[in-house]
């Protein structure tokens, strides 16, 4: 019951007229936002067996409100370790947009989504599989929370699954005023083994 309160007063700020002006956004390396989220999330994924992989992770300059980015990107691993069956992979990116922003990817190797269900999975409480969720836990907010985070940005999240292929969720964010290149790689990190 805590968590679903706190993830509504979170969409409460998120849906305000003034969230974008609240947004304080800051210059951030896109790699360092996912390393966070990494560090925060291993237990649970060796507690699975699940490998986080991020040996496609770049550095990219971007300006966000980073504590944002960092819980859109929660909610998203989050749920591909929930959803990955033991001893799978994870896979984390980041790439430069064309339009010179940056786009963070989390594949899964889970049963995947079938598409009537793609429209209607960032919408709140909405639960592909009901019984099997309750199982994993959640609020059921997550993905209205990363639909929202996105938007303050100006950018989306799309999806791309298909029952039996796994499910790519891709956080895109627009480049702002003189940001947004990639950085020369300095001491990439890569595969997370557990």
């Amino acid at each position: 019951l805590a968590a679903i309160i706190e993830d509504l007063l979170t969409l409460a700020q998120l849906e305000g007229p003034e969230a974008r002006q609240r947004l304080e956004p800051a210059t951030a390396d896109a790699s360092r936002l996912v390393e966070a989220v990494v560090e925060s999330l291993l237990p649970a994924a060796e507690a699975r067996g699940i490998t986080l992989d991020r040996r496609d992770v770049r550095s990219v300059r971007t300006t966000v409100n980073a504590p944002l980015v960092e819980q859109a990107l929660a909610n998203l691993v989050s749920n591909a370790i929930k959803y990955s069956p033991e001893g799978s992979t994870v896979r984390l990116s980041t790439s430069s947009t064309a339009d010179g922003g940056v786009r963070f990817c989390v594949r899964d190797e889970g049963p995947g989504i079938p598409a009537e269900h793609h429209e209607r999975l960032f919408a709140r409480f909405y639960r592909v599989d009901r019984a099997r969720s309750r199982d994993r836990g959640g609020t059921g907010l997550g993905l209205s929370i990363v639909k929202h985070i996105a938007a303050v940005h100006d950018g989306r999240v799309e999806v791309e699954s298909a029952p039996g292929a796994g499910s790519e969720f891709r956080l895109i964010l627009p480049a702002r005023p003189g940001l947004g290149e990639e950085v020369p790689e300095r001491g990439r990190t890569g595969t997370t083994t557990t």
